[in-house]
C-alpha cells in the first residue's frame, strides 16, 4: 500500500476512534450530564482542523487521479467530494453549538440532534471510502500516479495523532486514551 493510501486509512481508524468519543458524550449528554461537552468540543475542534483542512482534499486529489484512471468512478467520486463540503460544513456548525453550549449550558436537544447526525454520516462516507472506493485505488493507480500525486499534494503533521502532539490537543490526547479505555469496559 502506497504511504498517502496507509496515511488515509489512518486517519480513517483516528477519525472513528473521535466519533466513538463523541458518540459517548452524547449517550452522557441524553442521561442529563453535561459534563464532558468540553471533550466533544476540543474532538470536533480537531475534526475541523486536521481532516476537514489535510485529509480530504488529499483523498479529493487522489480521487481526481482515479476518475482520470478509471472513469467509471466518477459518480461515487463526485458523490464523496460532494460529502467532504457537507461533512465540513455539518462539523463546523456542530463545533460551534458543542462551544456555545460548553459556555451557556442549553437544552441538549439541539446537540443530540447534530452530534448523532454527524456521527452516523462520517461513519457511512468513510466505510464506501474503505470498503468500495480505496481498494479500487489500490488497484488502478500506478507508482507514477503516486509520484504525481507526491509532487502535488501538501503535507501535514497530524497535530493530535502525529509523532508529537501539539499543545492545543494534550489534554484531549490524555482524555482520549482514558475515555476509550472506560468506553470499551
Amino acid at each position: 500500500m502506497h504511504q498517502i493510501m496507509q496515511i488515509l486509512h489512518e486517519d480513517h481508524i483516528n477519525v472513528a476512534r473521535l466519533l466513538d468519543v463523541i458518540d459517548h458524550v452524547m449517550d452522557q449528554i441524553r442521561q442529563g450530564n453535561v459534563e464532558s461537552l468540553q471533550l466533544a468540543c476540543n474532538a470536533m475542534r480537531y475534526m475541523t482542523a486536521y481532516p476537514d483542512m489535510y485529509h480530504h482534499p488529499t483523498e479529493d486529489a487522489v480521487f481526481a487521479r482515479l476518475v482520470q484512471r478509471a472513469p467509471e468512478t466518477r459518480p461515487v467520486i463526485e458523490q464523496l467530494s460532494a460529502e467532504h463540503k457537507v461533512i465540513g460544513e455539518t462539523g463546523t456548525v456542530f463545533l460551534k453549538t458543542l462551544g456555545d453550549s460548553v459556555q451557556q449550558p442549553a437544552e441538549p436537544a439541539r446537540l443530540l440532534q447534530l452530534g448523532p447526525a454527524y456521527i452516523d454520516q462520517l461513519r457511512e462516507h468513510m466505510n464506501i471510502e474503505e470498503g468500495d472506493v480505496f481498494p479500487i485505488i489500490k488497484v488502478v493507480l500506478s507508482n507514477h500516479d503516486w509520484g504525481l500525486l507526491e509532487e502535488t499534494l501538501a503535507s501535514a503533521v497530524d497535530p493530535l495523532f502525529g509523532p508529537q502532539i501539539q499543545k492545543g490537543y494534550q489534554d484531549l490526547a490524555r482524555v482520549l486514551s482514558d475515555t476509550l479505555s472506560k468506553i470499551s469496559k
